[in-house]
């Protein structure tokens, strides 16, 4: 051990100085090396190079200690000369490679690299470290000969195992990575990044349980292994469990709290759980850390969107676009961003930009057909909507017989299934009766909830329950790929009303059962189902609807089945409610129907119960978004769907008052027409009902 900084050795009478002798100049620097003692080593080092300046030994360690320090122009100037010095030296080689790699001249380091297995083809080290940077650019077959030859030279390596099952892993072979790191663990139990790597090739295998316990087994042999609490993280929110992919998060960012990566992911969960404005800061910070982010830019025009400032959402897409101009992703939200402000051209042009980089990406296809769609370019846009049979979370039910080609049927039996929401079969249920009137025998499966009403449409021969035991059939269809089979075009919708029909004596109960709701009686309901996607922006409250009750003579009466009920409480004006009733009925859209049938108006968000409103051929007024569903069409009062329809659309994102302002205006004046000036002042029980017609 060295324990002075002068150490004299003596031999006899002679007394030699070791500072004069670059060996052990360079024994000392080893040592001050192991004790982190680097500033002392490298004086050492520097020393024993100038008492010998052709020692390539002190060189390499010379190199060693600055690469350390994170000096690499000066470590890898080091490692030159000790290869000038010994042209066969490979270990200063491989350190070479090391150091260019870490300061990102991978084109050097490979050659270095190469250069250190040529001259000690057995040594494994050099060989894994040769596969690991041919991992990084790309180069995955030279990569696995490399990582191969490491294993042939050593094959318990673990940390080769490791760097094998990265490169199987980055050109998805997943099972092989996970059979790689596997083995590595089997090696060495306790390597922490071998089990996060499996978590990571489970992950990629959709097996995120597996996966997030491969995370936890790395994180308990490291607690503080940051990119383990990201990962734990990530397969948490691919699970839906975004509260507690948060906290993995925020974990992760106590270990490492400038990893902007982390922070843009914690965004993510942020916006998943309805928390907008602290996703939107944390896509700043993320942003702040890393300015040329492209992520974390279209991350944050999606959630200004979703906060409705989605002018300002474009110069986020922008921003990520003017970092990576390919950005398929980006251009598709750019696209969506734009079709909320209903500039429709532009956005379409964008989906088709987006598709030229992503040709087969279904989502990208399928927001082009319901742009074309919303703009009434029906012949573009249903077969275009086939498309959302490829997404992963619609996958095509799979069925013995064919799909129909639109051909005549000839009597054969047609399974037609309704593949949606409640309101997509109440209004598509119509195309039951042209697909009879083509020769099928209709058998049409859809939610149970629905058959009692259903069971009154023409055209259909039998109908059966979602999930139940289904008949034989010879060919089948989705419901929603009826029109694309029938080419329905903006002129030739089919709008025969009514296609839907209540229960008679259900209408005369529910007609005894109102009769003393006085004046003209109004349906509401302001809540569809919360699950759908866009339901913040279709849905209102129901106090919007004051400046309807304050007119004099009106009655409310609410069509709220389940969603909603609650909002009942929050008005400061009477609403008849019913919906304990309907929710305990069996056929509760039967009832709903039967209501309908006895009131003068029904005036709703864009839900279920307005299409069957509009089946039912009765007068319904419509509040929608300012982007509203492609359904509704574009800057349209009325629906080729519905005749009996009025459509009321904000005219700024989130203005419910100047809705139902514009239809409290319209009804007074209706009112005024139907009941003349003179019996304004009469009471509302005395006045005649009339049905209002739009």
């Amino acid at each position: 051990m060295i324990a002075n900084d002068l150490l004299t050795s003596t031999l006899g009478e002679e007394r030699i100085d070791v500072l004069n002798r670059p060996e052990d100049q360079l024994e000392r620097g080893v040592a001050f090396t192991r004790e982190n003692r680097f500033d002392d080593a490298e004086s050492c080092f520097r020393q024993a190079v100038r008492l010998r300046p052709d020692y390539p030994e002190a060189y390499n360690n010379l190199g060693n200690v600055l690469a350390r320090r994170k000096a690499y122009a000066e470590a890898a100037e080091a490692y030159r000369e000790a290869v000038r010095l010994r042209p066969d030296y490979a270990k200063a080689y491989n350190n070479l490679g090391n150091t260019l790699r870490d300061s990102g001249k991978l084109d050097e380091a490979e050659a270095a690299y190469r250069e250190a297995v040529r001259f000690r083809p057995e040594w494994a080290e050099a060989h894994n470290d040769l596969g690991h940077l041919l991992t990084r650019r790309g180069k995955l077959k030279d990569a696995e000969a490399s990582l191969g030859a490491a294993l042939k030279h050593r094959p318990g390596y673990p940390e080769a195992l490791n760097n094998l099952g990265i490169a199987q892993a980055q050109r998805g072979s997943y099972e092989a990575a996970e059979a790689s790191f596997r083995q590595a663990i089997r090696l060495r139990p306790n390597y922490p990044e071998a089990h996060n790597n499996l978590g990571n090739a489970l992950s990629s295998c959709g097996k995120r349980e597996d996966a997030m316990a491969a995370y936890q087994q790395a994180i308990h042999l490291s607690p503080g292994y940051a990119k383990a609490h990201h990962n734990l993280g990530r397969a948490q929110a691919g699970l839906g469990r975004h509260a507690e992919a948060e906290a993995s998060y925020r974990e992760s960012l106590r270990h490492n709290p400038a990893e902007a990566g982390v922070i843009n992911d914690l965004g993510i969960a942020l916006a998943a759980t309805g928390r907008l404005e602290e996703a939107a800061e944390a896509y700043r910070e993320a942003i702040r850390l890393r300015p040329n982010y492209p992520e974390a830019h279209n991350n944050m025009g999606n959630v200004l969107r979703e906060l409705k400032r989605t002018e300002e959402s474009l110069a986020c897409f922008d921003e990520a676009l003017r970092h990576r101009p390919d950005y398929a992703e980006a251009i598709n939200n750019r696209a969506i961003s734009l079709s909320n402000l209903s500039r429709l051209d532009e956005a379409t042009a964008c989906y088709t930009r987006s598709l030229s980089l992503q040709p087969e990406n279904p989502y990208t296809h399928l927001n082009r057909a319901l742009a074309w769609l919303r703009a009434g370019r029906f012949e573009l846009g249903w077969p275009e909507y086939e498309w959302r049979w490829r997404r992963k979370e619609t996958p095509q039910p799979k069925f013995v017989p064919p799909p129909w080609n639109g051909a005549p049927l000839e009597g054969r039996p047609i399974l037609i299934y309704a593949e949606q929401g409640l309101g997509d079969t109440l209004q598509f249920i119509r195309y039951a009766s042209m697909v009879q009137d083509r020769g099928g025998r209709v058998v049409v499966q859809c939610p149970e909830g629905l058959i009692k009403l259903l069971s009154r449409c023409r055209g259909i021969d039998r109908l059966v329950p979602r999930g139940g035991p289904l008949p034989d059939f010879d060919v089948h269809a989705a419901m929603m790929t009826l029109p694309s089979l029938f080419h329905t075009t903006l002129a030739t919708t089919p709008a025969d009303v009514p296609y839907l029909f209540a229960d008679e004596e259900l209408v005369g109960d529910w007609r005894r059962r109102l009769a003393d709701v006085p004046g003209f009686r109004i349906g509401v309901i302001g809540q569809g189902n919360p699950k759908f996607g866009n339901d913040r922006a279709r849905s209102y409250p129901l106090k919007a609807l004051a400046s309807l009750a304050s007119l004099e003579g009106v009655s409310l009466v609410s069509l709220q089945v389940e969603n909603g009920l609650d909002q009942l409480k929050d008005v400061d004006f009477p609403v008849l409610d019913f919906g304990a009733d309907l929710v305990r009925s069996p056929g509760m859209f039967m009832d709903v129907a039967a209501i309908a049938r006895n009131l003068d108006l029904v005036v709703t968000c864009d839900s279920a119960v307005a299409h069957l409103a509009g089946g039912l051929g009765v007068p319904v007024w419509l509040g929608l978004p300012y982007s509203g569903d492609w359904r509704w069409l574009e800057g349209r009062t009325d629906s080729p769907w519905y005749p009996t329809m009025r459509l009321f659309r904000q005219p700024a994102a989130g203005d419910w008052d100047t809705v139902f302002g514009r239809m409290a205006g319209e009804l007074s004046e209706r009112l005024d027409a139907i009941t003349r000036p003179a019996s304004r002042h009469k009471s509302a029980a005395r006045r005649p009902r009339r049905v209002l017609r739009p």
